[in-house]
């Protein structure tokens, strides 16, 4: 599923997308908002690409739940930018979407994708203030 090259979309509403036959998914880079249960369900879906200078802020809960398929989501930000979002309450940086995910890449300091959940290794900031 893809939106226009243009596309003003803000906010993927509650259950929008529930049970879909969708293979991949391209979240524009205007979408602020991904709602509770918008994919859930959707057997099929093996990909998630957010465009580039995503202003994404919030996953809902179960937004992704039952995406058993999902093995990659691109997100094309810092992993301070997915530390950002506004997860749900109690979740950690892998949960949704990415719980069940096999690849979760995540762009470096030089615009290079990798892969989040191969990292053995991570070097935590003196200016951190929360982990």
């Amino acid at each position: 599923m893809y939106f226009g090259k243009n596309s003003n979309l803000k906010v993927i509403g509650v259950s929008a997308f529930s049970g879909c036959n969708f293979k991949s998914i391209t979240i524009p880079k205007s979408t602020t908002t991904i709602s509770k249960e918008a994919f859930n369900g959707c057997f099929k879906l093996s990909e998630i690409i957010f465009d580039d200078n995503s202003r994404l802020t919030s996953i809902g809960d179960n937004a992704f739940k039952g995406c058993t398929n999902l093995t990659e989501i691109y997100y094309d930000g810092t992993i301070n930018d997915w530390l950002k979002l506004d997860l749900v309450e109690g979740s950690n940086y892998l949960t949704t979407p990415a719980a069940d995910c096999e690849k979760l890449y995540i762009k470096d300091e030089n615009g290079e994708y990798y892969d989040l959940k191969a990292v053995t290794e991570l070097e935590i900031s003196d200016d951190a203030m929360t982990v």
